[in-house]
C-alpha cells in the first residue's frame, strides 16, 4: 500500500524516486496474468514516441520465458522498498513502526514460490496509508456475489463531482458474499471465469465464454440491504481498513500477526490488533465466513474514473488496457 500511494505522493518533488516506478511497471501482477501484455504495452510505447521496433532481444527480455527479469525486478524493488519504508517511518513516525520496520519481515511470496519478500504487517500498513491520505479521495466500490445473482455499488465521502475529473483518487475494491457462500470460494470460481480480471492464465482452464458463473452471469440480485451495513461502516473508513489488515494478517500473515501480538514488545500495536480483530469479527469482515465481505485490489485511478460504475475485477487487464489506449 505504502509502495502504490508513493508515486502520487511523491510526484515532482526532490524525494520521487522513479525507480519505484520503472520496477513496479516490471513486476505488475497484470503481466503475470497475462504474459504477451508486457510486449504490447512496449510496443505500442515504442510507437507512439517513433522508436524503431524493438529487436529481437529486447523482445525476449520481455517475454523472459525463464523468469529471470521478473525475479531481478522484484528483488530490486524489494530491497527499494525496505530501505525506503524504514526511513520514512524513522523520520515520520518513530515509536512502534519504525521499530517494527527494522524486524526480519520476510515473507514467502506468493507469486513465486521460494522466495521470500520484506512484508510489514498488512495492519500496520494501513494505518500508515491511511493517515498519508492526506486530501486524496478513497472510493469503496463493492461487489456482491452469491448463488441468487450478483450487483454492484459505489461509496465514497467525497464529493466527486467538485473535482477535477484527473485528478487522483484511490479506489478500494471490496467482494461481499451473500449467506450461501465465503468470499474465497467465491473468488475462487471467478478465477475460471474469462471476464475476471484475474482470470486463469490457461485458457483452458478458464470456463466456455457462453457459460455463466457466479461471477458473470447477467442475473442480478438486490444490494441495498449490503450496500447499507457498508455505509455504516464507512463512516469511520479507518477503523474499516483496519479490520480489513488484521483479518488479512490473521489468515496470511500469520508470523507477522503473532510478533504485533506481543503486547510486551509492542503495547500500541498489540491493542490495535486485538481491537481491529473484535471488530473484523463484529462487522463482518473475514474473508473465509460466508456473508461476508473482503478487499479484493486497492490501486490509483483518476477521478473522472473512479466515480464510475466500472470495477477493474469485472474485466480481464487488457480490456481495460485498450478501452485507456495502453495497447
Amino acid at each position: 500500500l505504502y509502495a502504490l500511494f508513493m508515486a502520487d505522493r511523491c510526484q515532482g518533488g526532490d524525494r520521487f524516486d522513479r525507480r519505484f516506478a520503472y520496477l513496479s511497471f516490471l513486476t505488475n501482477p497484470l503481466f503475470a496474468t497475462d504474459p504477451k501484455l508486457i510486449e504490447r504495452v512496449v510496443r505500442k510505447a515504442l510507437a507512439e514516441m517513433h522508436f524503431p521496433e524493438p529487436s529481437k532481444a529486447f523482445v525476449q527480455f520481455l517475454k523472459d520465458p525463464q523468469g529471470v527479469r521478473l525475479m531481478a525486478a522484484r528483488r530490486s524493488l524489494d530491497a527499494l522498498f525496505q530501505d525506503e519504508i524504514r526511513r520514512v517511518l524513522r523520520e515520520e513516525r518513530g515509536g512502534e513502526l519504525a521499530r517494527m520496520a527494522q524486524e526480519p519481515l520476510q515473507l514467502p511470496s506468493f507469486a513465486k514460490p521460494g522466495m521470500f519478500l520484506y512484508t510489514l504487517p498488512k495492519m500496520v500498513g494501513v494505518d500508515y496509508f491511511m493517515d498519508a491520505l492526506g486530501d486524496v479521495p478513497l472510493v469503496f466500490k463493492v461487489k456482491v456475489m452469491g448463488q441468487e445473482g450478483n450487483g454492484s455499488f459505489v461509496h465514497t465521502a467525497s464529493d466527486l463531482t467538485s473535482l477535477d475529473p484527473n485528478s487522483p483518487a484511490i479506489v478500494v475494491e471490496l467482494v461481499a458474499s451473500d449467506r450461501s457462500a465465503a468470499v474465497e470460494a467465491l473468488l475462487a470460481e471467478a478465477a475460471h471465469c474469462p471476464s475476471h480480471s484475474h482470470r486463469r492464465v490457461q485458457s483452458k482452464e478458464r470456463h466456455p465464454g457462453d457459460a455463466a458463473c457466479l461471477f458473470c452471469r447477467p442475473k442480478t440480485t438486490d444490494v441495498s440491504a449490503v450496500k447499507q451495513r457498508f455505509v455504516s461502516m464507512a463512516e469511520t473508513p479507518k477503523e474499516m481498513m483496519m479490520a480489513f489488515g488484521a483479518d488479512f494478517m490473521r489468515l496470511y500473515q500469520q508470523p507477522l500477526a503473532a510478533m504485533v501480538a506481543e503486547a510486551a514488545r509492542y503495547p500500541e500495536l498489540a491493542a490495535s490488533y486485538a481491537a481491529s480483530v473484535r471488530r473484523a469479527e463484529a462487522l463482518g469482515l473475514t474473508a473465509k465466513t460466508p456473508g461476508h465481505m473482503s478487499v479484493f485490489h486497492v490501486y490509483c485511478d483518476c477521478v473522472g474514473r473512479a466515480r464510475t460504475n466500472e470495477l477493474l475485477m469485472d474485466a480481464p487487464y487488457d480490456a481495460h488496457m485498450a478501452r485507456r489506449g495502453l495497447v
